[in-house]
């Protein structure tokens, strides 16, 4: 993951964002699949994602923009990176 011209590792980006998810009581999100393009047998798949963790201490809405990055290997796709143009997590108000 990139923040401002800085790589963060995916451990450290899942461990940032881990309160999200151990303090809601629900979540809802919603995906839309931008683009697909093969290039030298890696499939680059654009996206934008947004939703909304629900909590007992309020709402936060997340909203992020990147592209996600797959090779095939054998019969399996294996997740290669993903690089995030934009990632905010925003109080919400709803």
């Amino acid at each position: 993951m990139t923040q401002e011209g800085i790589t963060t590792k995916r451990e450290k980006f899942f461990e940032s964002i881990e309160p999200l998810f151990k303090n809601s009581i629900r979540g809802e999100f919603k995906e839309d699949l931008k683009s697909a393009e093969e290039k030298d047998g890696v499939i680059a798949v654009a996206f934008e994602l947004k939703g909304r963790f629900f909590s007992k201490k309020g709402n936060e809405a997340v909203s992020e923009v990147g592209t996600d990055f797959w090779k095939r290997v054998g019969n399996k796709w294996l997740f290669v990176k993903t690089v995030d143009k934009q990632f905010t997590v925003t109080q919400s108000h709803d």
